[in-house]
């Protein structure tokens, strides 16, 4: 049987357990508002499409 180069799950956990460690302490709507600043200047894929999403939102509103 072939060794999986890539676990999901353990992924998963690392970055759960980093999360945890970072807001722990943090109020609920601190934590909220600590994610939408790091989401706003991320340049990872998911934040790029979370931008253009926001964007398609806006725009909606607009018309």
């Amino acid at each position: 049987m072939n060794k999986k180069t890539f676990d999901c799950v353990e992924l998963k956990n690392t970055i759960q357990s980093k999360l945890l460690k970072e807001y722990q302490g943090i109020k609920t709507d601190e934590a909220a508002k600590h994610s939408w600043q790091k989401l706003q200047s991320s340049q990872s894929p998911v934040a790029k499409l979370w931008k253009q999403l926001q964007e398609r939102q806006n725009l909606k509103k607009a018309s």
